[in-house]
């Protein structure tokens, strides 16, 4: 059976965002069938590093979004910036 690939999407977790990272996991799902798509939106601390990159190591493809948030003190989400981080060393 051919692999299916896999694209990692690392998006915000900001308000709103979640949503929209779910909306492009699901069009990727169901525009490129039958690409699958790994949302990180729900791992968001120091323990989930090792599962995130498990995840990266199987991924075929990274989309990385980035949110500008112009009323937060820190003006971009970490934890995509972590995840690009890591996208780099792969």
């Amino acid at each position: 059976m051919p692999h299916s690939a896999v694209v990692f999407l690392s998006c915000g977790q900001g308000p709103g965002e979640k949503e929209l990272a779910r909306e492009i996991q699901q069009m990727i799902e169901r525009e490129f069938k039958p690409m699958k798509c790994y949302n990180a939106d729900l791992v968001q601390g120091f323990d989930d590093v090792m599962s995130i990159t498990e995840q990266l190591a199987r991924s075929d493809y990274y989309l990385f979004v980035d949110f500008k948030r112009d009323d937060d003190p820190v003006p971009i989400s970490v934890f995509t910036h972590q995840e690009f981080a890591l996208a780099r060393d792969w």
